[in-house]
């Protein structure tokens, strides 16, 4: 099996691997349309397309009929995030999960395109499963 980079990290900001671990209390939701859009057009200028949203029915809700995300398939989730993916080298496809919140997480996977779809779902919902553990944490007395 070829080797596969993953990385939790902070988009456009700065922070150490513990910082990326937010309480749930202390997480602000996002459903601005205009600032998803923002960040939807933050990725495509860099050559990211949006390949998959993951919903929840919060999120469904506030933003009702809008064509946001029109061209995604769109999932239903308990938790918000965009997939998008572009070439990262000749025979390799970086995918980075943005969490749809006002704190900017992603995590990104590098997969090789030998990769059978299904395979590529099991390394995209192991990705999903890391990020959204980071966001189940629970605040702690220390």
């Amino acid at each position: 099996m070829a080797l596969i980079r993953n990385d939790l990290r902070v988009v456009h900001g700065f922070g150490r691997r513990s910082d990326l671990v937010g309480r749930r209390s202390r997480e602000q939701k996002m459903t601005d349309p205009a600032a998803i859009a923002a960040i939807i057009d933050q990725y495509l200028k860099h050559g990211w397309k949006l390949r998959r949203v993951l919903m929840s029915r919060d999120l469904s809700e506030a933003l009702g009929s809008s064509e946001i995300f029109a061209g995604a398939d769109v999932r239903p989730s308990q938790y918000d995030g965009m997939w998008f993916s572009r070439r990262s080298l000749p025979d390799r496809e970086a995918w980075e999960l943005r969490r749809i919140s006002a704190a900017p997480f992603a995590v990104v996977e590098v997969i090789p395109d030998e990769f059978t779809d299904q395979e590529r779902d099991e390394v995209l919902s192991e990705a999903e499963d890391r990020m959204f553990d980071a966001a189940r944490t629970k605040e702690t007395s220390h």
